[in-house]
């Protein structure tokens, strides 16, 4: 593994490792403001198995929770946008 500093301050991490298919996989992992292990040390990895060099930490990978989120908010205001818009021509027929 090898630790380096980007322009912004933040750390990228280049890692090996093997994949569950036997095949050896080299990549990067980014951003870090605290590498979170030094050369040499392990670390646990997540990646896609049809596409090994897709890799993150398993604190970065998310529950679809935030994305459930987005998706409800943005739906309760498209409703309510239309509900108004709905509202604005129905007065204007009747106006």
């Amino acid at each position: 593994m090898n630790i380096a500093g980007g322009p912004n301050g933040n750390f990228t991490l280049t890692i090996k490792f093997t994949a569950d298919g036997g095949q050896g996989v080299r990549t990067t992992v980014a951003p870090f403001d605290v590498p979170p292990v030094l050369p040499g040390g392990l670390l646990g990895v997540v990646y896609d198995p049809r596409e090994p060099v897709n890799v993150s930490t398993p604190d970065r990978v998310g529950n679809g929770r935030v994305a459930l989120c987005f998706v409800v908010v943005s739906a309760t205001a498209l409703l309510l946008t239309a509900g108004l818009i709905a509202l604005s021509v129905l007065a204007l027929v009747l106006g």
